[in-house]
């Protein structure tokens, strides 16, 4: 015959929650992706051009290995160069157009030194600026990350003790954490009180602000980092 003690330690509930807990960071360094593309009928008039506007976008940023300040690096990683015969609207095949496009992406971590680098290649021809992207450096990021992760686990065991309390117990144990949906299956009863799944860590990247009439003006949005748990606490 099983004790009262065993009975009552077999019965002990098992509270499984979510914690979660968003914080937001001052963005650090912003990665430009430049693209430099031409076309025309001659192949290396084409080629020239672009390579001459690309070394152009290039000037004033110190070299890869020493690159100048506000500049963290930059590396031309890509060039391509390509053919094609279009087609009119009356369905004739029109002559030979030769295509060059060359990407230069450089990470800046100065918005002064990036908004004037900006401003001046802005009105170059044949050059996009494919993207602005936000972020943090590595050590800002994991600190982040960490300082995140901390409260999210704080939140798991408030949101436990919440539980507890409705169900007249005074005290929580934790027997498990995780990243979401990676908590066992267990055989005692529980108590589960999920929110919806959320990746862990997760860092939203900021946009940039358009430019305005007065020039170019970038005050990106914090960077918001996300952090969920998954959490198994048993009550008493």
């Amino acid at each position: 015959m099983e004790s009262r003690t065993g009975s009552a330690a077999a019965a002990q509930p098992v509270i499984t929650v979510q914690g979660s807990a968003v914080l937001s960071r001052t963005p650090e360094l912003a990665t430009a992706r430049v693209v430099v593309e031409c076309d025309g009928e001659d192949r290396g008039e084409v080629i020239d051009r672009t390579t001459t506007t690309h070394a152009t976008l290039s000037a004033g940023l110190g070299s890869p290995a020493a690159p100048v300040s506000g500049v963290v690096r930059w590396s031309a990683p890509q060039m391509r160069v390509w053919e094609a015969r279009p087609w009119s609207q009356d369905g004739e095949q029109l002559p030979l157009v030769h295509h060059a496009s060359a990407t230069l992406d450089v990470v800046f971590d100065d918005r002064t030194v990036l908004s004037r680098w900006l401003s001046r290649i802005a009105g170059t021809a044949g050059v996009t600026v494919q993207q602005l992207e936000w972020t943090l450096t590595d050590a800002s990021r994991i600190a982040a990350e960490t300082e995140a992760l901390t409260a999210a686990v704080a939140d798991a065991r408030r949101r436990a003790e919440a539980i507890a309390a409705a169900l007249g117990l005074t005290s929580v144990h934790a027997v498990a954490v995780s990243d979401p949906g990676l908590l066992p299956q267990g055989d005692a009863p529980v108590v589960s009180a999920m929110a919806m799944d959320a990746a862990a860590p997760r860092f939203l990247k900021a946009p940039a602000t358009p430019a305005s009439g007065e020039g170019l003006a970038l005050e990106p949005d914090e960077i918001r980092v996300e952090v969920a748990v998954h959490a198994r606490f048993t009550a008493a």
